[in-house]
C-alpha cells in the first residue's frame, strides 16, 4: 500500500488481499446501495465509539509553546476526524452470529460478503488509507507526527477486538457534514461476492431481496439465505 504519511505502513498490518470480509445492514442501506451504486462511508465524529480517531496519545510529544496553543490541540484533532469517513468491515471466513445480532434486527437485512482486493478495486476513489484495526495500546517508534495521526483512524480500545475490523478511510477537505459521510460510487458486481439473508428471515423477505437484486437491478452474485438457525439433524 502506497500511503500518504511516510511510516503508516510500519503500524498497519495489511491481510492478504484474498481475505473474506464482511458487511452486515439493514434492508433499507442494502437498497441505497443498489440504488445509488454507492458505498456510504460515515463520518468518523459520527461514529459510536468517541474514541475514535483520538489523538490524545500524541499530546506528549507535541510541544507546548503557550496555554493558547494548548488550546488548539484539541480543534485540530477534531477537525481531523470531521473530514475523514470510513467504512467498516468484518474479517472472517464465515459468517459471525454475534455481528447478526448486533447489526440486523428483526432479521430484516443482508450481509455483504466480498475479499479485501474486490473491495478496493470497485471503489471509483481509492481510500486514503486502509487497513486492519489495532485493538490496544501501540509500541510507537521513533517517526513523523503525521504518520501516527494517520494510524489513530485504525487503533481502537481492547473491549472493542470481537469486530476483527478491516477499513478503508477517506479524507477530504468538502463538508461531510449534511449527510454525515460521504458516497463513493463502486461497481456492485466487483464489490460484491455474495449476499446472505439474515438467519430466519421470513420467506417473503428473502424473495424480496432476490427479486429486488437480479430482477429489478439486474445483478448476478449469489443471494443465499444463511443457515445459522437451520435445527439440527438429531
Amino acid at each position: 500500500m502506497t500511503s500518504i504519511a511516510n511510516g503508516f505502513d510500519e503500524y498497519i498490518s495489511q491481510p492478504d488481499q484474498q481475505t473474506k470480509i464482511w458487511h452486515y445492514m439493514d434492508f433499507t442501506k442494502y437498497l441505497a446501495l443498489l440504488q445509488t451504486r454507492s458505498l456510504f462511508l460515515c463520518q468518523v465524529t459520527r461514529l459510536d465509539d468517541k474514541y475514535e480517531g483520538s489523538q490524545s496519545y500524541l499530546a506528549p510529544e507535541i510541544p507546548v509553546l503557550n496555554e493558547v496553543y494548548k488550546a488548539l490541540i484539541p480543534i485540530g484533532s477534531f477537525l481531523l476526524r470531521k473530514n475523514a469517513a470510513v467504512s467498516c468491515w468484518h474479517i472472517n471466513d464465515d459468517e459471525s452470529a454475534a455481528l447478526w445480532k448486533i447489526y440486523v434486527t428483526n432479521n430484516e437485512g443482508v450481509a455483504i460478503q466480498t475479499t479485501v482486493e474486490r473491495l478496493i478495486d470497485s471503489l471509483a476513489q481509492k481510500p486514503t488509507y486502509r487497513g486492519q484495526i489495532i485493538y490496544g495500546s501501540i509500541d510507537w517508534k521513533e517517526g513523523n507526527t503525521s504518520a501516527k495521526i494517520a494510524v489513530s483512524f485504525f487503533n481502537k480500545r481492547p473491549s472493542f477486538k470481537h469486530e476483527q475490523e478491516y477499513r478503508i478511510v477517506i479524507q477530504s477537505n468538502d463538508s461531510m457534514d449534511e449527510l454525515g459521510g460521504v458516497n463513493v460510487s463502486v461497481t456492485l458486481d466487483r464489490l460484491i461476492e455474495n449476499v446472505y439473508i439474515a438467519p430466519s428471515a421470513a420467506k417473503w423477505f428473502a424473495k424480496l431481496v432476490e427479486e429486488i437484486t437480479v430482477e429489478k437491478y439486474g445483478l448476478k452474485f449469489p443471494v443465499i439465505q444463511s443457515d445459522l438457525d437451520k435445527s439440527p439433524l438429531y
